[in-house]
């Protein structure tokens, strides 16, 4: 009988719980949020770097349209992260849990060289 009592109290101690499973849900949910933003990040970084080199290495008589050109690529870059996070955020949301507030990191700005 003993037995049976201490087995039972064990049982109860290593079941999952359901506030358990919210919480682990919701640092998955949070860990998927930053890996998104970080790897975001990473590509407005390079993207930016890429740009910037490209516009050292042009002509100053041509690069009115390269940034004209690589603002509408940042735009396009912001859509798609801006898609990927609502993407994210939806499926979250189908899941039951609305997930971490997202955290916006820096915006890059495109510097013309003769603005600096």
């Amino acid at each position: 009988m003993a037995l049976a009592i201490a087995l039972a109290a064990l049982l109860v101690l290593v079941a999952p719980t359901p506030a358990l499973a919210q919480t682990d849900t919701q640092t998955q949910d949070l860990y998927r949020n930053s890996t998104l933003e970080r790897d975001q990040q990473s590509e407005a970084f390079s993207v930016q770097m890429r740009q910037s080199q490209q516009l050292l290495n042009t002509p100053q008589g041509q690069q009115a349209d390269l940034i004209e050109r690589q603002q509408r690529e940042q735009q396009q870059l912001e859509d798609v992260h801006a898609q990927q996070l609502r993407d994210l955020r939806a499926k979250q949301q189908a899941a039951g849990n609305a997930g971490p507030p997202v955290m916006w990191g820096p915006r890059l700005e495109t510097t013309p060289s003769g603005n600096r």
